[in-house]
């Protein structure tokens, strides 16, 4: 399940990536920011109904944001780790792996996705904070110029993101065949 919170101007870009992820994905919905912001009243998370309605069944929210208390998205995904960490009982990870993920997803600019981060700290609370552990090469660069080397479009953020939160079985094979190998 993929949850997109836009910023209000993004939608009107002509580069906008957006649209094409529900219609590519059964469970993806986009929520717009309201405007002005104002502190703590972008997104909160108690009037957030994807979320709270996610929440309640059951599903963990991953918000992929990059930045302080932020842990690799491959590692909050559940998949096997070269070592066990000493802060996480097995339990726990097996609990982490059972349970179903939202991906939360904020687009903007980077200025626009800062301010919208600021401005929810209750999302924030409410959600693991996880980023992608290495940048990645931007796909669509060729159109679409970004301002750093570890920036990419939200469609492929998504798209990179849902293949460490539901891998295929081949990926899942390969994963555990590396963790026995360590």
């Amino acid at each position: 399940r993929v949850l997109i919170l836009q910023h209000p101007r993004e939608s009107r870009k002509a580069m906008c990536s957006v649209p094409l992820i529900p219609l590519c994905l059964r469970e993806a919905e986009v929520v717009q920011a309201p405007m002005p912001f104002e502190a703590g009243s972008c997104f909160t998370a108690e009037g957030l109904e994807p979320l709270q309605r996610s929440i309640r069944e059951g599903y963990e929210p991953l918000l992929l944001f990059p930045g302080e208390g932020a842990v690799p998205l491959d590692a909050a995904a559940g998949w096997p780790q070269p070592r066990a960490s000493s802060k996480q009982s097995s339990a726990t990870r097996r609990s982490r792996e059972r349970r179903r993920k939202l991906l939360v997803l904020i687009d903007g600019t980077w200025s626009q996705a800062r301010a919208m981060m600021r401005h929810s700290p209750s999302l924030a609370a409410a959600c693991t904070l996880v980023m992608f552990e290495r940048p990645a090469q931007p796909i669509i660069a060729a159109v679409r110029r970004e301002p750093e080397r570890h920036c990419v479009s939200t469609l492929e953020a998504c798209a990179r993101a849902l293949r460490l939160v539901e891998p295929t079985s081949a990926a899942e094979e390969a994963a555990a065949a590396k963790q026995q190998a360590a």
